[in-house]
């Protein structure tokens, strides 16, 4: 019984898998006293998709998150930080 109050739980892991006609994305949370870890696992087709998501999502993301970040950055005094986004 002493063990359930110090660090019982330990490391409590939990996966999710989608599926697609092009293959699957197993998504892994682990989850500790003290940090989180997410593992993307992708298999067969769905790999090459997973490449043209991260360079449209910086596209089209990056366009609506700078206003944020760049509210963010005037008021810590970093604007320089977001406006190098344009180059």
């Amino acid at each position: 019984m002493h063990g359930v109050g110090g660090g019982g739980l330990g490391t409590i892991t939990t996966q999710v898998q989608f599926r697609f006609n092009s293959g699957s994305i197993q998504v892994q949370f682990r989850f500790n006293s003290d940090s989180i870890q997410i593992q993307f696992r992708f298999s067969s087709g769905s790999v090459r998709r997973s490449q043209k998501w991260l360079p449209s999502a910086r596209q089209g993301g990056a366009q609506v998150d700078i206003a944020p970040i760049n509210g963010l950055g005037t008021r810590h005094g970093q604007r320089e930080a977001p406006v190098d986004v344009y180059g």
